[in-house]
């Protein structure tokens, strides 16, 4: 481990919450570093982590099981808006490590979280298929009419 990474995960577990949340949004911050702040204490943090653009995707992973629906709920709105930027030559890459993602937020117990994937998924063709049966079957009517309406899948 280099001199610089271990210096950043000593910032990391010294400093106050803000520090550590500056540190997590930082988009230099080292892959290992954003691993270790996704496990902080404080849902500020976590979700500041999943706020920096090269947070790696086994990362946004682990957060779909966070305890906090804050933290899960700005996992939902990166995964949104990574669907929304999503072009055809970059769909099969990305959506390999997407998909997973997505499809935990679909059954989150929280309805704002599976709100804005279904919002997200209503004019999306690259949502998948089992996503989207899951959304248009929610107890929700919020989270269902939208996929039901106007979904193309």
């Amino acid at each position: 481990m280099s001199g610089t990474v271990e210096n950043l995960l000593r910032l990391a577990r010294d400093s106050d919450a803000g520090t550590r949340a500056m540190l997590a949004r930082n988009a230099t911050t080292p892959h290992e570093v954003l691993a270790f702040l996704s496990k902080d204490e404080e849902p500020r943090v976590r979700a500041s982590v999943i706020a920096n653009s090269r947070v790696p995707f086994s990362v946004l992973q682990t957060l779909t099981e966070d305890e906090n629906a804050a933290v899960r709920e700005a996992l939902a709105r990166r995964v949104a808006d990574l669907l929304l930027s999503l072009t055809t030559s970059s769909h099969d890459r990305v959506s390999q490590v997407v998909v997973p993602i997505l499809l935990q937020l679909a059954e989150d117990v929280v309805a704002q979280i599976r709100f804005i994937i279904a919002d997200a998924a209503e004019h999306l063709s690259t949502v998948p298929h089992d996503a989207v049966l899951r959304l248009a079957m929610d107890t929700e009517i919020r989270v269902a009419e939208p996929v039901i309406c106007l979904s193309p899948v």
